[in-house]
């Protein structure tokens, strides 16, 4: 029987939480029967069958980019590899060679790191290629792009509704600048998740606090 590793942390992920509970046992579905390059021949009556998961199809679609439609029903989950595999190519898990092998596969991997791109509408009979669309294109859909990563414009607005622009602008040149960028799949996830890491190491001592009679007087 095959072992996997599962975040112990993985129901205080702010992706994972905001999952329906379908969604949640969906993905965790997927880790627990892709194969060992994190590559799934989907089944989905059997899915339903097994899981009581009504519409698979709905749930694929709440994974986003999580889940990579690669060829008509196979799928490839984004987050597997690195998990799994730490260090990833570099990794001392014997299991990485086969893996390797699986990811060149499905053209998922090629000289040395992983070939996947973002799509933006998840389906591999649509996948963007942002190197070949106008600029104009480019500005309507992609507000921030670099190596394999990019951040779309509606990713954005969401992101704006909690930060301001200043604030995302100075993380995805953070997450830019780091060295091991190349290890992250998505960069809408990764922002949130260094955006939200830096309002926790902001002390407690310098987030101006007002007693009731200074907050009248500011409203």
């Amino acid at each position: 029987m095959a072992k996997r590793f599962i975040d112990t942390e993985l129901f205080n992920d702010e992706w994972f939480m905001e999952l329906s509970k379908e969604g949640k046992l969906f993905y965790l579905y997927l880790i627990t029967n892709c194969d060992h390059a994190g590559i799934i021949k989907l089944n989905k009556k059997l899915c339903s069958f097994q899981t009581k998961i009504n519409n698979i199809e709905t749930v694929i679609k709440e994974l986003d980019n999580r889940l990579l439609s690669v060829k008509d029903g196979i799928y490839y989950l984004t987050k597997y590899i690195h998990f799994q595999y730490p260090n990833f190519p570099n990794s001392k898990v014997k299991q990485q060679e086969s893996a390797i092998n699986i990811l060149e596969k499905y053209g998922l991997f090629s000289n040395g790191c992983l070939t996947v791109k973002q799509v933006l509408d998840n389906s591999y009979d649509n996948v963007i290629d942002i190197d070949s669309v106008n600029d104009s294109d480019k500005k309507e859909k992609v507000y921030r792009k670099f190596k394999h990563l990019l951040l779309t414009n509606k990713e954005f607005d969401l992101l704006n509704k909690q930060y301001t622009k200043e604030q995302i602008d100075s993380i995805l040149d953070d997450i830019e600048n780091y060295k091991d960028n190349k290890k992250y799949v998505s960069l809408n996830l990764t922002a949130r998740k260094w955006l939200k890491k830096n309002e926790e190491q902001i002390p407690k001592s310098k987030i101006p606090s007002l007693n009731w009679n200074e907050q009248q007087k500011k409203c």
